[in-house]
C-alpha cells in the first residue's frame, strides 16, 4: 500500500487547541488513502460506513469508535445520504500524554502496536453521553483556550478507556476503570478545588473505600492527592498570570493562607513568592 498521502498535523489539528471536532453527514467518497501525523478518534453516530485501513476492508455501522493511530494508512467511505460521524483529531503530544497517565505499558502496546486500530461499539447511552461531551468541546468560543486544553483531556479520559474493554489484563490488573475516570474529573478545577467531599460525590463510593483504593494504586492519601492537583494549578497561575498571591490561594481551593504556603512549599521547595520570582528571572536570562 504505497500510494497514500501523508496529512500533516499543522494542516489538521487546530494549534492552539491541539485538537480539531468535525462532523461529516451524509454521502462522502472519503479523501485519499492517508496516514496522519496525529491521533484521531470518530464515531459512528448514524448509518454505516466502509472503512479501508492498512489494507483491510471494515463496514462500521452505528455505535462504532474508533481510534486511528498514526502508523493506519485509511480512509472511510459513505454510500448513504443518512449516515452522519464525528471526527475528533489531537496531537499527539495530548494522546501520548493521555496513555501515560490511563494506561501500563503492556495496554499502550496492545493499543498502539496491534496491526488493526481498535474498534469497539457503544451503548446508545454510551454514545449520546460521549456525543453530549463533543458537542459540549464543540460550543466552546474559539479564544478560550484554557477551558479547551482542559475540556479535551478530560473528554479523551472518558473515551480512551472505553476502547479497552476488550483488553483482560486491562480490566483485571490494572487501575479500576472508575477510578481513572474519577482522576481526570477531579482534574477539573471546579472539581479539585471543591476537596474530598467532592472526590467522594463524584467516586460514589465510600470515603473509606475511596481512600483504600486511591493508596493502593497511586500510593497517596486522599488528601495528598487533592492538594497536588491544588498545587500545580497554584504553580500554573503563578505562571502565567499576575494574580496576587492570595487569590491564587482561595482560586485553587485552600481555605487558609498559611496552609497554603506551608504545603506549597512542601513540594516545590520554595514559598509562592520565591517560586514566581525564580521563574521570572528565568525568562528573562
Amino acid at each position: 500500500m504505497n500510494d497514500f498521502i501523508i496529512a500533516k498535523e499543522k494542516n489538521n489539528v487546530d494549534k492552539d487547541r491541539g485538537y480539531l471536532l468535525s462532523f461529516v453527514y451524509g454521502k462522502s467518497k472519503g479523501c485519499k488513502l492517508h496516514l496522519h501525523e496525529y491521533y484521531e478518534l470518530f464515531l459512528i453516530l448514524k448509518g454505516c460506513i466502509t472503512h479501508y485501513v492498512n489494507e483491510e476492508k471494515q463496514t462500521l455501522s452505528e455505535g462504532a469508535l474508533a481510534l486511528i493511530r498514526p502508523k493506519d494508512i485509511h480512509t472511510q467511505i459513505c454510500k448513504n445520504e443518512n449516515t452522519s460521524f464525528v471526527n475528533l483529531a489531537f496531537t499527539k503530544q495530548i494522546a501520548l500524554s493521555a496513555f501515560d497517565y490511563l494506561f501500563n505499558t503492556s495496554v499502550q502496546q496492545k493499543l498502539l502496536d496491534s496491526k488493526m486500530p481498535t474498534v469497539v461499539y457503544l451503548s446508545a447511552a454510551n454514545k449520546q453521553r460521549i456525543l453530549d461531551r463533543l458537542n459540549e468541546l464543540n460550543a466552546l468560543k474559539r479564544d478560550d483556550i484554557a477551558t479547551s486544553n482542559v475540556l479535551i483531556r478530560s473528554i479523551l479520559a472518558e473515551i480512551l478507556p472505553i476502547l479497552t474493554t476488550n483488553l483482560s489484563e486491562y480490566e483485571n490488573n490494572s487501575i479500576p476503570l472508575w477510578l481513572k475516570e474519577l482522576t481526570y474529573k477531579m482534574s477539573l478545577p471546579e472539581n479539585f478545588t471543591l476537596g474530598i467531599d467532592r472526590m467522594v460525590e463524584l467516586s460514589k463510593k465510600t470515603r473509606e473505600h475511596l481512600s483504600r483504593l486511591v493508596k493502593k494504586h497511586y500510593n497517596v492519601t486522599l488528601s495528598d492527592f487533592i492538594n497536588d492537583l491544588k498545587i500545580n494549578y497554584a504553580t500554573n497561575l503563578l505562571i502565567t498570570t499576575n494574580m496576587p498571591i492570595i487569590d491564587v490561594c482561595f482560586t485553587c481551593g485552600f481555605q487558609n493562607v498559611s496552609h497554603f504556603y506551608s504545603v506549597f512549599k512542601q513540594k516545590n521547595k520554595l514559598t509562592p513568592k520565591e517560586f514566581r520570582n525564580e521563574h521570572l528571572m528565568q525568562i528573562n536570562i
